[in-house]
């Protein structure tokens, strides 16, 4: 597995195969600018502008973005919900944490987790 980051909370996961992941895309954020990927699958963690922006996305991919299980070529995503802050969401709303499983490896990305687990 290949990981990218480009900046904040947006990374891109590459599976031997060469499925593509694009996590938490934004479009301009403080000194980060996205480039334009064409992912196969792109998951958002939660709906703020830091983290959503899927037109940085090109191409017929599968959007991810709910707390539920995925599968698509040789990747597996589960998404669990959580919350943005430390009241059950009340402040700034719902996230949701995906484990990704994919090459023999699972990793985790918590978004703006804003609680202990």
């Amino acid at each position: 597995m290949k990981i990218k980051w480009f900046g904040h909370s947006a990374f891109l996961l590459t599976s031997e195969r060469g499925t593509t992941i694009l996590i938490d895309p934004y479009y301009r954020f403080i000194r980060y600018r996205m480039p334009s990927i064409e992912p196969d699958i792109v998951a958002v963690t939660h709906n703020h502008f830091d983290h959503n922006k899927i037109q940085a996305a090109t191409g017929d991919y599968l959007l991810v973005n709910e707390p539920k299980e995925y599968i698509r070529e040789d990747v597996r995503i589960r998404g669990f919900k959580t919350f943005h802050d430390k009241v059950n969401g009340e402040k700034r709303g719902p996230n949701i944490i995906y484990r990704f499983q994919m090459d023999d490896l699972t990793i985790c990305h918590c978004g703006d987790l804003g609680h202990l687990l």
